[in-house]
């Protein structure tokens, strides 16, 4: 009676072993898309980067210019004055 009753307890928790495990594998079902919209994020932010590192010098040189445009401008109100 012991062997039938243990029998009968691994046939339910296997039972319920495999419901849970048919819910994950259809949960999983859902993220076949998601590898490929995170590739594309990847080639979007390496393109930025790209763009970043060739914009950063261009600005660096036009605020040294418009310092120095800056500082002429003020000398020669102080002249004129």
């Amino acid at each position: 009676m012991q062997i039938q009753d243990d029998d009968l307890k691994n046939g339910v928790i296997l039972e319920e072993i495999r419901d849970q495990n048919k819910a994950i594998i259809e949960g999983l079902k859902g993220f076949s898309g998601v590898p490929a919209k995170v590739d594309k994020i990847a080639e979007d932010v390496e393109e930025i980067k790209t763009d970043i590192k060739a914009i950063k010098p261009v600005i660096k040189v036009h605020s040294h210019e418009l310092k120095d445009h800056e500082k002429r401008i003020t000398s020669l109100e102080a002249v004129q004055v």
